[in-house]
């Protein structure tokens, strides 16, 4: 049944010739499931295929190279610079079209993005550039510029012949074709740089080349803006939401037949550029362009259904491109269609499904941190099937692992009931949703509270669980999710000073002094310093490893230090931690000079230990017990919910 209150999200649509069944567009996002010679694998094939099913109108595959090997922007990645390709491509296209989706695929060049541990060869861009954050990049001469050119048409041609609906120009973020239109890397002095009409001259000349070799709509997705390109690059200019409407408005008078928008962040601004933490953030520059042109514009940026609907009705917008929200639930708009608002799983933000062999990492292919289906689809296929015999389970813990355990176990036909000795449901969530942009963790913990009010879980809130009460209900299966507990570092005088933890700081349950040393700077260690530091403290961090968040995303690292820096947090990194004394805390350097850090309060934030006793306690003494997330091995949100899930699935 539809939910009438949000009809126009879900009403036909057309693209240039291309009727499109509802106004829901999945974005085009890396997957890096396709295998290392660029052929398409069934895992891809499964993963597309089950947001078709999900109710998506036209899916768009992530970007695919058109010029091998300069062109790839990752290790494992769609290649279409042959026709040895097609095949692999038509079976994904079927897939999709097989459950009602419009196929699109993202015509790919990484241009000054590109690294030499992937293609072997420099980076080309319009012109020869050398950024933070970037390898040195040489200018394409005409010659090369054609040869580009050429790649992108037949890739489209090539596409065309496998059954895709139509293509896009991957025009957006750092890759060739932004490239051209930014002011950041166009430095050109021919007539391909310069003002606005000729930085946009080689975009124009690939759309319109492959628009005359092929029958089927060509879109654009290109920059709305970018951000920290002057501040962080040390750029001159930076793409402008002005520039962007010009060029809109020259895309479409030279054929474009829509356009998806995106915005760039560069350095510490990469996730915010990406993915903006509030709501519909990025509509008032899709409505910007939209006013300006008469073509299909999609919406983007963290919109919710409400948002989008009411965009499309105002008519700031045509279509809504969501991303990684069909990551977290690929039946997204079939529940939206519903109206089971509640029953979406939601993204959190969290950044775990970003593609890490550009970083030089060792990729498994894209996750979702509360979707342990995606990239298992035909793994664990849905619905999830009872199981044969239903069983007594016990869950311990009311974080996302336990909850995502209960809420397999129940649909799986058990009967369940979870114990959690709060009197609310998340787990370190509750504590991590207060640090700097990770509000919306907060999402996860009234998610979970609503799946064990849908499934009828038995929720005992407020009671610790015993090895005693647990073995008087003589279960079949035992969960075991209790987290972790701080790690105390062994540091003379600690047990004499108002020491607190991390997480008892997020969770208002301490008060801290005006000085404050965090011992530990991983990722809590830097999230509970901006949090204590936005409250006015002076935060001084100390750190044993020789840098900064070694563990953590870069991005996410480097945007947080950067922050930090503008509070006047004071770091210090390869040091051991002396002694605690009543003015503060005594450090020791890679030199062996001692330092004495004042203090009012020492924060731990210097890692975490699993609390498995009662896992061991029960070991052996019930038919079958498990442990997961932290209580096995302290790690993130991803692992814990993906070893439930697992769990569950197979009790």
């Amino acid at each position: 049944m539809t939910n009438t209150k949000l009809d126009r999200l879900f009403q036909p649509g057309k693209i240039g010739k291309m009727e499109v069944r509802n106004r829901v567009v999945m974005s085009p996002m890396i997957t890096e499931y396709a295998d290392r010679d660029g052929y398409i694998t069934q895992r891809q094939i499964d993963y597309y295929a089950e947001r078709a099913k999900g109710g998506c109108g036209l899916i768009i595959v992530e970007a695919a190279c058109v010029q091998f090997p300069v062109g790839r922007g990752f290790i494992s990645q769609i290649d279409l610079h042959d026709d040895k390709y097609i095949p692999g491509l038509s079976r994904l296209a079927e897939a999709m079209k097989k459950n009602g989706a419009r196929t699109c695929i993202q015509l790919y060049h990484s241009g000054a993005a590109a690294h030499r541990h992937i293609t072997g060869q420099q980076p080309v861009a319009p012109s020869a550039m050398s950024y933070p954050y970037y390898e040195a990049s040489r200018a394409l001469t005409r010659d090369e510029m054609e040869e580009v050119k050429e790649c992108f048409i037949t890739a489209a041609v090539r596409c065309q012949k496998a059954g895709f609906d139509c293509v896009i120009l991957h025009s957006c973020h750092q890759y060739l074709l932004a490239n051209f239109l930014s002011p950041v890397w166009n430095k050109r002095d021919d007539e391909y740089g310069g003002d606005i009409k000729n930085r946009a001259r080689f975009p124009i000349e690939v759309l319109s080349g492959v628009k005359e070799a092929v029958d089927i709509p060509v879109l654009l997705r290109i920059n709305a803006r970018e951000y920290g390109g002057i501040e962080i690059l040390g750029a001159e200019q930076e793409h402008t939401l002005e520039n962007a409407i010009e060029i809109a408005k020259l895309l479409e008078a030279n054929g474009a037949d829509a356009l998806h928008l995106s915005t760039w962040g560069y350095g510490p601004y990469l996730h915010y550029g990406l993915l903006p933490l509030d709501s519909g953030e990025r509509l008032p520059l899709v409505a910007a362009i939209k006013r300006a042109v008469n073509i299909p514009v999609f919406a983007y940026g963290r919109l919710t259904p409400e948002l989008s609907d009411s965009a499309i009705s105002e008519g700031k917008a045509d279509f809504a491109a969501f991303g990684r929200q069909l990551l977290a639930d690929p039946y997204f708009p079939e529940k939206v269609a519903a109206g089971e608002l509640s029953d979406i799983t939601p993204c959190i933000c969290c950044y775990q499904c970003e593609p890490v062999s550009q970083l030089g990492l060792e990729t498994k292919g894209l996750h979702c941190s509360i979707n342990a289906r995606c990239g298992y689809e035909a793994e664990y296929p849905y619905p999830i099937t009872k199981a044969q015999k239903s069983k007594k389970v016990l869950v311990v813990g009311g974080g996302p692992g336990g909850v995502e355990a209960a809420r397999v176990a129940v649909i799986r036909g058990h009967s369940v009931t979870l114990y959690e000795k709060n009197k609310e449901l998340g787990g370190q969530v509750l504590a991590a949703d207060k640090a700097p942009g990770k509000q919306n963790m907060s999402l996860l913990p009234v998610y979970l509270k609503g799946q064990i009010e849908k499934t009828g879980i038995t929720a005992e809130l407020g009671k610790e669980a015993t090895k005693e009460i647990i073995l008087s209900q003589q279960p079949d299966a035992v969960i075991i999710a209790t987290g972790a507990q701080t790690l105390v570092p062994k540091i003379k005088g600690l047990e004499k000073a108002k020491v607190v933890t991390a997480v008892d700081v997020l969770t208002a349950r301490v008060e801290v002094g005006e000085k404050v040393v965090v011992v530990g700077a991983s990722m809590v260690g830097l999230e509970v310093s901006e949090f204590l530091a936005g409250r006015g403290k002076q935060i001084t961090i100390c750190e044993v490893l020789p840098e900064l968040g070694a563990k953590v995303n870069p991005h996410s690292r480097d945007l947080s230090v950067k922050r930090l820096g503008e509070h006047g947090t004071k770091f210090h990194v390869g040091v051991t931690s002396e002694e605690v004394t009543e003015q503060g805390m005594v450090i020791v350097d890679k030199d062996g000079k001692e330092h004495l850090l004042e203090a009012d309060t020492i924060v731990l934030a210097a890692g975490s230990k699993p609390n498995d006793k009662l896992f061991i306690e029960l070991k052996g003494k019930v038919p079958e017990v498990y442990c997961v997330g932290d209580a096995k091995e302290p790690r993130f949100v991803i692992d814990a919910v993906s070893e439930g899930f697992r769990i569950a699935y197979f009790l």
